[in-house]
């Protein structure tokens, strides 16, 4: 799968992507979950927010491509979710930044706690020193 996903937030969700390509691979991982399953506009907001980190960590468009972002969905919840009995159906969504835009290229379904989900990005080692000398720029160590 290779679903090709635009990180402009400035248009509708619906015209980011092939939305009918994505709701069915989303369809067809959830199952019949909803509650704390991501739809379209959730996959479509990970991939602007994906957009946004490697902006902060300056990362020029120009180096993007190659870098990875898993978004997991949900919201945290009370803790008495906290039993592995209670754990609730999510979905995992795996972006890949290619030359100008975000491709999704793994949604499934997994299980989350009480704590929700998470979006954690992956980055090149080229992005991550890029990221690192931007960071290490803002302070002096001393001696």
């Amino acid at each position: 799968m290779r679903i090709k996903i635009k990180p402009i937030s400035n248009i509708p969700m619906n015209e980011l992507c092939d939305w009918d390509k994505l709701t069915k691979a989303l369809e067809n991982a959830n199952g019949k979950a909803e509650a704390h399953t991501a739809d379209g506009s959730d996959v479509c907001m990970a991939a602007i927010d994906a957009e946004d980190n490697l902006n902060a960590l300056g990362i020029l468009k120009k180096d993007r491509k190659g870098a990875r972002f898993i978004y997991i969905s949900g919201k945290p919840v009370t803790n008495a979710y906290s039993n592995k009995a209670w754990a609730r159906a999510a979905t995992a969504v795996s972006l890949e930044r290619g030359a100008n835009a975000w491709f999704a290229v793994d949604i499934k379904r997994t299980e989350i706690d009480q704590r929700g989900g998470s979006s954690v990005p992956f980055l090149t080692p080229a992005q991550a020193k890029i990221a690192t000398d931007k960071f290490t720029d803002q302070f002096v160590v001393m001696d």
